[in-house]
């Protein structure tokens, strides 16, 4: 049987493991798309570039596809860090609920990474 100070420390353990993957997501999200834009850019300033032209049609499409996957990758894991959050709650019911939407800086790296996928739908060709 495990006993409450165990459980503890199994909650907050794992909200912070899911709340440093939400960063990291992020982080790679950001990392992986300035590799991309890097490629793009270097293939477009070649001399024979016109070679690589179906390259830019397949590159416009990698940061929306990596937009898609990572949100849903940061959601995911909000709403699992949520469900601890819920359970760190219940120990100490002085402390409040989580909230049941995303809190802003969540929101917000989702925000960057459409946005930055609708840059590379315009501005990657």
């Amino acid at each position: 049987m495990v006993d409450d100070v165990e459980r503890y420390k199994r909650v907050t353990f794992q909200m912070t493991y899911f709340g440093d993957r939400m960063r990291d997501t992020f982080k790679l999200f950001i990392q992986l798309s300035i590799a991309v834009i890097g490629g793009f850019v270097w293939l477009k300033i070649q001399p024979d570039s016109e070679k690589a032209a179906s390259l830019f049609k397949v590159a416009r499409w990698i940061i929306p596809f990596l937009a898609v996957f990572m949100s849903f990758q940061i959601w995911w894991d909000d709403k699992i860090w949520r469900g601890y959050r819920e359970a760190e709650a219940s120990f100490f019911p002085q402390i409040g609920e989580a909230r049941k939407t995303m809190a802003w800086q969540e929101r917000t790296m989702i925000v960057g990474m459409w946005t930055a996928a609708v840059f590379s739908l315009i501005f990657l060709r």
